[in-house]
């Protein structure tokens, strides 16, 4: 990430808080560890392709934009 901001995908973690999907349950969807998607969701790690797509389902109607816009504030 770049220095003076902390980046993740603050979209995707509050669609996931309104929906009440934790990230053990999104760690299921996707077949790895709930510390993995926290390192993706903090934009330490990417997402796959793949992944992108399963999560895109879970909440239809958002954007790819929208849910994986990485920011270094809730906007």
């Amino acid at each position: 990430g770049k220095s003076g901001g902390v980046y993740m995908l603050f979209n995707l973690r509050r669609e996931m808080r309104y929906q009440g999907i934790t990230y053990r349950d999104l760690a299921e969807l996707l077949h790895v560890s709930p510390k993995t998607i926290s390192q993706k969701i903090n934009c330490t790690t990417d997402f796959t392709r793949s992944e992108i797509f399963k999560i895109k389902s879970i909440f239809p109607g958002m954007t790819y934009e929208y849910l994986f816009a990485d920011t270094d504030q809730a906007s």
